[in-house]
């Protein structure tokens, strides 16, 4: 079982949703247009369609726990969709060319209506199963988990990596700077690069070096990017 087993599962879910979803706008609001916009590569996602799919994606993962939730009929049922559903691609490309502020105001509506719904799966809710049509069968906390909360981390650090990607330094540049002391109290480490890409590869050997960190989880590399500043 994981922390969502604890005392109040819907509001430890709830909880870490709010905080992913600060973390994908804070990863995103310093950035220029041009870095949100542009995909950083053919094929893949733009940071802005990222986010346009999270909003998406947010509430509809949230009502389905919620419905499993509800059955009693021996978790037998499906429940969910797959990867290539025509209506997750169709909420991405519909909303490629919206404002960012729009789409940030869109996502905090999405999430509090979707900790509204976790909050209020009763304890019994959240050891229901269903069926999906890929990872078989599934726990209400197992959906959470997997196709809420942790499919919100990755695409946090997806749209993250796709800004830095766009942020490549040019003639007479600005230099990006990051204050570990932010993010880690009482190291007084000032890291400086040409890019968004450099300071965070150099943030990352100075947690190894310094403060003893092996692993960068993606919400953490993406609250060093929300941090990184023009010098």
């Amino acid at each position: 079982m994981s922390q969502l087993a604890d005392a109040a599962p819907g509001e430890a879910a709830a909880n870490e949703l709010e905080r992913l979803s600060r973390e994908l706008l804070a990863a995103l609001a310093p950035a220029r247009d041009d870095e949100r916009y542009t995909a950083p590569e053919s094929g893949s996602w733009s940071a802005i369609e990222v986010l346009a799919h999270a909003v998406e994606f947010v509430p509809y993962w949230a009502e389905q726990a919620a419905g499993v939730s509800a059955r009693d009929d021996g978790g037998d049922r499906p429940f969910g969709r797959t990867h290539d559903d025509p209506a997750r691609i169709a909420a991405v490309r519909e909303h490629t060319k919206d404002r960012y502020e729009a789409l940030a105001l869109r996502l905090d509506e999405v999430v509090r209506s979707s900790t509204t719904t976790l909050r209020a799966i009763p304890r019994e809710g959240w050891t229901r199963t269903a069926v999906h049509a890929r990872r078989g069968s599934m726990s209400v906390e197992q959906i959470v988990r997997q196709f809420l909360l942790d499919h919100l981390t990755e695409h946090t650090a997806q749209a993250a990596a796709a800004v830095a990607r766009n942020d490549q330094p040019a003639e007479g540049d600005v230099t990006k700077v990051f204050h570990c002391g932010e993010l880690k109290e009482g190291c007084a480490e000032v890291i400086r690069g040409s890019s968004t890409e450099d300071v965070v590869a150099q943030a990352k050997r100075h947690a190894e070096k310094e403060h003893g960190h092996t692993e960068h989880p993606a919400d953490k590399v993406a609250q060093v990017i929300a941090r990184i500043r023009d010098e």
